[in-house]
């Protein structure tokens, strides 16, 4: 289970601060069992610094103080601090699902249904779809939940789907089969990466890279040339 340990330190030589985390990383490379650090600053409080030091587990972290060079350069931060060097240690209880994954979520239940949820998305939402007959652009809800029905009128059954968050938002790739209807009596099979970037709670892009419609037997002929 994660562990985290915060280190609050107030100082007017940041510099200092950093040179001398630098020189602990650089003196404990391949022995200290750091995952993460992200040193901050409080937007409030000026001259005050928080590291945000993440290990796999509190015993990963008590490791990590065992090594003289931790001790060395406590000294160094206790030295340069105008106050005390405050220790917070945390232990993870829970991980609320991130906003990429709803995002994620919330695109394939579009699929699934064939319907848009149009309060995902920006009113200006910029679309970009790209197929083997060519590129289509498009903009605002309205036009992306055109497209989503001209691809899937009945709906979708999603056979497979992979998420990578992104730093804006999300990258998709799954596999689709069209739910057929009246007007689509055969079932269509087509593979697809879409990236969604995201801001202020919202879609505000959408590119996707379509294989197109495969028919039987073009999944056929696909399948053929994997196993040939």
């Amino acid at each position: 289970m994660t562990f985290v340990q915060i280190i609050d330190v107030t100082t007017d030589d940041p510099e200092a601060l950093r040179a001398a985390d630098a020189r602990w990383r650089s003196a404990t490379r391949g022995r200290n069992t750091l995952r993460r650090e992200a040193i901050y600053t409080d937007h409030h409080t000026p001259n005050r610094y928080l590291a945000i030091c993440e290990f796999d587990d509190h015993a990963g972290a008590m490791a990590n103080s065992a090594l003289p060079e931790t001790d060395e350069v406590a000294g160094r931060i206790a030295a340069i601090a105008t106050g005390g060097v405050g220790f917070t240690d945390l232990d993870l209880l829970d991980v609320p699902v991130d906003r990429g994954t709803e995002v994620a979520e919330g695109f394939l239940r579009s699929v699934r249904a064939g319907r848009l949820d149009p309060a995902m998305y920006a009113p200006d939402v910029a679309v970009v779809l790209n197929v083997p007959f060519g590129l289509v652009r498009g903009h605002g809800p309205d036009e992306l939940a055109g497209l989503l029905r001209d691809a899937f009128p009945y709906g979708g059954e999603v056979v497979s789907e992979r998420a990578v968050g992104t730093d804006t938002g999300v990258v998709l790739e799954f596999a689709a089969r069209t739910v057929v209807g009246p007007d689509r009596p055969g079932s269509t099979y087509s593979r697809n990466l879409v990236w969604l970037e995201c801001s202020g709670g919202q879609v505000r892009a959408v590119t996707l890279y379509c294989t197109g419609d495969w028919d039987a037997a073009t999944q056929a002929e696909q399948l053929a040339a994997v196993h040939a």
